[in-house]
């Protein structure tokens, strides 16, 4: 049977999320992978960036904190687009939550 997609929490607003993550997830019309929650230091951006998308992120939640994606059931992986200086500490507080 069709394998569930693979459900992906997004930290940041970065646009490389874009060509990364949103444009191929689309290609397959969401089947093999869905962006479920997305967080930005900016609520009010994140809310935008979602919007802005419009049916590309159908479904995406926005939430208040990048602490708050990682802690979701419903995300299988974190996509971290944030500045190198951050990658070490969101990577390994992702790998905690499991």
């Amino acid at each position: 049977g069709m394998s569930e997609p693979l459900r992906f929490g997004v930290l940041s607003t970065s646009s490389i999320i874009d060509a990364g993550l949103t444009h191929p997830c689309s290609a397959t019309n969401g089947a093999t992978a869905t962006i479920t929650a997305l967080a930005s230091r900016d609520p009010a951006l994140a809310n935008e960036y979602v919007q802005a998308r419009g049916d590309l992120l159908r479904g995406c939640r926005v939430l208040s904190s990048y602490q708050e994606v990682i802690d979701q059931a419903d995300v299988d992986a974190v996509y971290i687009p944030l500045p190198n200086s951050l990658h070490y500490e969101w990577t390994m507080k992702a790998l905690r939550a499991g």
